[in-house]
């Protein structure tokens, strides 16, 4: 991401955001749909949060891609390896891979702040 003042981000290329939880909810998916607030389901959350995560970050100008919102989690990593088959910290290929999720159910979450936090997961690559 040329121009960033940090030099972590200045040697990456794209950052790939995944939904947490997305996956396909038809029967015969083991549809995972994460902690529930009332109504409100965290996969359905997550990939609202991703899109528009995606938005706000192609509009700095950054190279985002989505992973596809209708896979759950090995499904996820099976796309991620295919899509990117050569992105190693030994290429010029380098790619940050953040998984975003609700986490209403953390212990360590205020419980008066679950509606408006989240959490951030990455996968380095070797």
């Amino acid at each position: 991401m040329q121009g960033s003042k940090y030099q972590y981000l200045q040697d990456i290329n794209k950052i790939v955001l995944c939904a947490g939880h997305g996956g396909d909810n038809s029967p015969g998916n083991n549809y995972d749909p994460g902690s529930t607030n009332g109504q409100r389901r965290e996969a359905d959350e997550n990939i609202y949060l991703t899109k528009k995560i995606a938005q706000i970050l192609r509009e700095m100008g950054l190279s985002v891609d989505e992973a596809p919102h209708n896979l759950n989690l090995q499904p996820t990593i099976n796309w991620l390896n295919q899509t990117y088959p050569n992105w190693t910290s030994n290429s010029s290929n380098k790619a940050w891979v953040i998984e975003i999720h609700r986490d209403w159910n953390n212990p360590n979450m205020e419980e008066a702040r679950k509606n408006d936090q989240c959490g951030i997961y990455y996968w380095g690559r070797p």
